[in-house]
């Protein structure tokens, strides 16, 4: 299981725009792309304009494989400008139901 870590740098103003483009990819990857085990979307504590996205993916050929495919995907408000991966030791993170949406 590996992490890979994205921090984009968003054009003040667009953040709304970006959050929706994030969650439209993300669950087009999820559908899509072999290997993808989804992602969350965080935006460090007191910025408005800058995000990281922590995705889980099964393989690192996985990913790398959803890069190849993913060039059409950029994103239109702002830069990507770091990306990181990491492989899981262990996780003893909670899992908790999320009610769906009406």
């Amino acid at each position: 299981m590996i992490h890979v870590i994205y921090r984009w740098q968003i054009v003040p103003g667009t953040e709304s725009e970006f959050c929706a483009w994030w969650h439209e990819g993300t669950q087009s990857i999820r559908r899509e792309q072999r290997g993808s085990l989804g992602s969350v979307l965080l935006r460090p504590h007191g910025t408005t304009s800058t995000f990281v996205g922590v995705a889980r993916w099964q393989t690192k050929e996985a990913v790398e494989a959803f890069w190849k495919s993913a060039e059409s995907r950029s994103n239109p408000y702002g830069d990507l400008v770091a990306v990181e991966i990491l492989d899981e030791i262990d996780d003893l993170d909670v899992k908790v139901s999320v009610p769906s949406d009406p």
